[in-house]
């Protein structure tokens, strides 16, 4: 009968395991059910917890623009005040909505019947807060209706009255509402850990007992099969040792017979495949020799250069080496010919005293048969040289090389080229600043160390805004950068222009500013040029409060020179009525 043992196990299988994994599986489910429950309760409270914090910190926040406002008069505090306000009532009614989900659920402490105390003490505490907002609200916006508020008694007294009457309060009602919340969340993650160890006993319990009956059922129903399945191994190790006429004689009907068939089988065909063996290695031996011969050619024409090598070692330090096989590309690059089977000591003479290293990697390589790879300056043939070496086998090497003389001397008429760079940039007397995406700091130099007082080490990969740009400013200034970052362009760049400059004392003083892009593998760079102004511009005021007073002077000399003409004219007018009298 096929199948027969898969068959037998199968029923046997599902007898003694089924009833098992349906109990198994039941307290699984139920597990499963239960920890996704106090996992999502946990979360709820967290989620809860987090926002009632966040509400605290946002009303704290609201209360200090109209502080600010009866402080400075200044309007935009009105803006701020708005804008923390949309965040106050966002977070009211998100907490609402996480109330409502975790009324839903089910927790440690939910009462019998009804609801739980604490739901309903956080519900009446969200409703005072929401009353004593509303009043913040309207306190506040009193407060900015005022037009003068510095100094203002009734700005005060409306300030007092929104802080004691109605902010504290809240806030300390919000407090409560965090330790509530803390409490519910505690107690759902010891829920939710309970649940875990549960689980993991019951998965232990049911494993444990699996594998007993694994066990029992394997060494009860292994004597059905141990006897013909001893039969198939003993033939096996006769056709294993080489007498391919062996066959077995197995009649069990079923799987077994069905290999055992397939091992005479398999004995029939090794037979008649070992007398047919020695043509078979003719065969190979003659793709062995096309093989060689394909790699020949590519030994040949490989662009490479390749030296196979012998070392010669005493006391197992190396001594010299043997060229045993160079290709083409070697003798090319290096310029020596007729080299092999002869030492390298008397193909390069001087070799060993000028590049000892050379001999102590290739005898290491050779030795360990560890692969390395090296850069060297060649000077008995004045070339550089990138070697890459392995070992093929125990005391010979290859050595694979490019000639890189070319790419070296580019590498020093680069360094050179920056070092000549650098050296402008550092002397400059102006500060040079260069940024690239998302606003990092990659070129410092010492008039800017010298001008915001932040020295190199503390500005390489930095943001430039939380260095040198004022508060103020900052906004403005991300929004500009991710114009420039993205196009290239902006309303500074290309133009000199005057803002203020943030010191690392926290000095604010006037800058001039220059700025230009520059495009390097397809990403914006800016430059930017900055000279401290501080000294100009005190010379300009002076200058201003000069001509203010000679204005004033003017002005004042010009009234003395009118009364004086007044002054002669009466003079004149009473000397001719003395006359006349």
């Amino acid at each position: 009968m096929p199948f027969r043992i898969r068959t037998k196990l199968i029923i046997a299988f599902f007898a003694v395991i089924f009833p098992f994994i349906a109990i198994v599986g039941a307290i699984a489910l139920y597990n499963t059910n239960a920890i996704r429950n106090a996992s999502l309760k946990a979360e709820a409270i967290s989620e809860e917890l987090h926002l009632v914090l966040s509400l605290r910190l946002a009303i704290d926040n609201a209360l200090m623009p109209g502080n600010d406002y009866i402080i400075t008069g200044n309007k935009r505090y009105i803006d701020e005040f708005n804008d923390a306000s949309k965040e106050v009532e966002d977070l009211i009614e998100k907490v609402e909505k996480t109330l409502v989900v975790s009324e839903g659920m089910d927790t440690p402490d939910k009462s019998t019947r009804g609801q739980a105390p604490e739901a309903k003490e956080e519900i009446e505490i969200l409703k005072s807060v929401k009353t004593a907002w509303q009043n913040i609200k309207e306190i506040s916006q009193k407060i900015f209706e005022i037009p003068e508020p510095v100094g203002n008694k009734e700005a005060a007294a409306l300030m007092e009255e929104m802080d004691y009457k109605w902010a504290y309060p809240a806030i300390k009602m919000l407090d409560k509402h965090h330790e509530i919340d803390r409490k519910e969340h505690d107690e759902a993650f010891e829920e939710l850990h309970r649940r875990w160890r549960v689980a993991w006993l019951s998965m232990i319990g049911g494993a444990l007992i699996l594998i007993i009956s694994g066990i029992f059922f394997a060494a009860f129903y292994s004597r059905l099969f141990t006897r013909p399945i001893e039969a198939i191994h003993n033939g096996a190790d006769e056709i294993a040792s080489g007498n391919f006429k062996t066959r077995l004689d197995i009649k069990t009907g079923d799987e077994l017979q069905q290999l055992s068939n397939a091992m005479n089988e398999m004995a029939a065909q090794l037979d008649n495949f070992y007398a047919t063996l020695e043509q078979k290695v003719e065969e190979r031996t003659r793709e062995v020799k096309e093989s060689e011969k394909r790699y020949r050619s590519l030994f040949g024409n490989m662009l490479n250069g390749f030296a196979y090598c012998r070392m010669l070692f005493k006391d197992n330090l190396p001594q010299d080496f043997i060229y045993l096989d160079v290709n083409k590309a070697f003798e090319k690059a290096t310029g020596l010919k007729n080299v092999v089977g002869k030492k390298a000591t008397e193909v390069i003479p001087g070799i060993k005293e000028v590049h000892p290293e050379l001999f102590e990697i290739y005898g290491r390589v050779a030795l360990t048969g560890r692969p390395e790879m090296f850069e060297i300056d060649f000077k008995p043939l004045s070339i550089w040289l990138t070697i890459s070496v392995y070992s093929p086998e125990r005391e010979c090497f290859v050595a694979v090389f490019d000639n890189i003389t070319e790419r070296k001397k580019a590498e020093e008429a680069l360094k050179e080229s920056e070092t000549r760079f650098r050296g402008i940039v550092e002397t400059a007397k102006d500060a040079i600043i260069c940024i690239k995406s998302p606003d990092t700091i990659y070129m410092w130099n010492k008039k800017a160390e010298e001008i915001f007082g932040y020295p190199l080490d503390e500005t390489m990969g930095r943001s430039l805004h939380d260095l040198i740009v004022p508060k103020a400013y900052i906004e403005k200034h991300k929004e500009g950068l991710k114009k420039f970052f993205a196009t290239g362009t902006g309303h500074v760049v290309g133009s000199t222009i005057e803002i203020t400059g943030l010191k690392r004392d926290g000095t604010e003083f006037p800058i001039e500013l220059s700025i230009s892009a520059m495009n390097i593998r397809g990403e914006w760079h800016a430059t930017s040029i900055i000279r401290d102004i501080t000294a100009r511009k005190e010379a300009e005021k002076k200058i201003k409060e000069q001509l203010d007073y000679l204005v004033r002077f003017e002005k004042a000399t010009v009234q003395r020179e009118f009364r004086i003409k007044e002054l002669k004219d009466r003079v004149k007018e009473l000397e001719e009525e003395l006359k006349k009298k």
